[in-house]
């Protein structure tokens, strides 16, 4: 088959794929469905919200729970929902993005912090929102490490104007890095997003089917809810994906789009990790019982090899934890001999991990 040929081919069966779908932004991953499914832990966001609201009294936030568990999408959807008949001014950043107090403010600011120095941006912030503000930080335990005292969020947390902090996490360690002073002044309530059960899961992909595709065959959006909960950690994203490569990639059976779609989501996951983590993933991939002393060892020699400077026993550990969240790496408690010691499995595909590895050290 020439190039010619299997360039029309391809248009046909495009063409063909794309009569059955009435609307493809349903498979963005950005996308707010009109209805999203409401969870208990949603209740208590909508009442911290209600509350400021009525009274101007803020209380802090952290919601935490693993990639794919709807944090995100909910909050977006609410600040939606408020943004009519609302006094409350709503205000986003994602900290992988703008991942320092300069950054956070200039975003929200909408202006350069080129010439400002820190205070004077504040002040700025302070004039323009003089009144009930929300301010969402979401994936906030990507702040910079360098800037130790996040300053932003002392600033906030004792401002008189009260202003109330989400801050969204995969993992609420992310606290222990927040100076003594800062923390003293934010006290935030804790929410956990659980993961999706499959039940969820397949009611959010049947809700996207309803409004982006004409048809599904029977059983497609369940058997994808049990596979994303049983192999993905329960990510709806690895659902929404899977569900985009059976729509479109007619033929494939349904094993296969789910797999195209992990391996879609976890080069994204593993090229987003920080050094550190990176680092971690490629040093338990080398190790074969992969018990944690051992990883941690070898972890140190990569990362001095790599002129990086590797971080202690405690920090390993708390790095171990975030990975766990993130559903890269499963913790196993393993008994050796009379006592037990943790050995570590890794859940996704060590090619990708070697790959990335490659690319950013090579």
């Amino acid at each position: 088959m020439d190039m010619k040929t299997y360039m029309l081919e391809k248009r046909r069966i495009i063409n063909d794929q794309s009569k059955s779908i009435i609307n493809y932004s349903i498979f963005d991953f950005n996308y707010v469905p009109e209805n999203p499914l409401i969870r208990e832990e949603t209740k208590q966001i909508i009442d911290a919200f209600l509350k400021y609201e009525e009274t101007n009294i803020s209380i802090n936030q952290v919601i935490f729970g693993s990639r794919g568990s709807g944090k995100t999408l909910m909050i977006k959807y609410l600040e939606q929902l408020f943004t009519e008949g609302s006094s409350l001014n709503i205000l986003y950043a994602n900290v992988r993005y703008y991942s320092t107090s300069f950054k956070i403010l200039a975003h929200l600011l909408n202006l350069s912090s080129r010439g400002l120095s820190l205070s004077e941006l504040y002040n700025r912030f302070r004039e323009k929102y003089n009144s009930k503000t929300i301010i969402i930080l979401d994936e906030i335990h990507l702040w910079a490490p360098k800037e130790k005292q996040r300053e932003l969020l002392y600033f906030l947390s004792r401002d008189k104007r009260n202003y109330m902090i989400f801050m969204l996490s995969n993992d609420p360690r992310f606290l222990n890095d927040i100076d003594q002073s800062v923390k003293s002044t934010l006290q935030p309530e804790l929410i956990h997003f659980r993961n999706y059960d499959a039940h969820e899961i397949q009611k959010i992909l049947d809700e996207r089917t309803a409004s982006g595709l004409k048809k599904v065959d029977a059983g497609i959006n369940s058997k994808i809810a049990a596979y994303t909960v049983r192999e993905a950690n329960s990510d709806v994203r690895v659902a929404i994906k899977s569900l985009f490569y059976w729509a479109t990639q007619g033929g494939d059976s349904i094993e296969k789009c789910f797999e195209n779609a992990r391996r879609d989501i976890y080069v994204d996951l593993i090229a987003d990790l920080s050094d550190t983590n990176l680092l971690i993933l490629k040093a338990a991939s080398q190790i074969s019982d992969k018990f944690a002393k051992k990883v941690h060892m070898n972890y140190v020699d990569i990362a001095r090899s790599n002129r990086e400077q590797p971080c202690s026993y405690v920090h390993f550990y708390n790095q171990l934890s975030y990975l766990q969240s993130l559903g890269l790496i499963m913790m196993l408690s393993t008994k050796v001999n009379r006592t037990y010691a943790n050995r570590i499995t890794i859940l996704c595909n060590e090619k990708i991990v070697h790959h990335v590895y490659k690319l950013r050290y090579k």
